[in-house]
């Protein structure tokens, strides 16, 4: 990459609560970083993932396995 191009990053915990968004990132989405920080990771998803994301994170954390 060069100039000032940068990459949009976040961050959740296992709440699926947004703990860090770079500028990139709140740029992209349209947030600022008070208004993510300790959002549910919904806000950010489309509709037919954010439904579903609660039991592949359960999942993920009781068995480590990723799908």
């Amino acid at each position: 990459m060069s100039g000032g191009e940068s990459i949009g990053a976040i961050m959740m915990n296992a709440q699926s609560e947004l703990i860090m968004a770079n500028n990139t990132a709140c740029s992209a989405l349209g947030y600022t970083r008070q208004e993510i920080k300790y959002k549910d990771v919904s806000l950010i998803l489309p509709p037919q993932i954010a439904d579903i994301h609660p039991t592949f994170i359960r999942n993920y954390l009781l068995t480590g396995a990723r799908v």
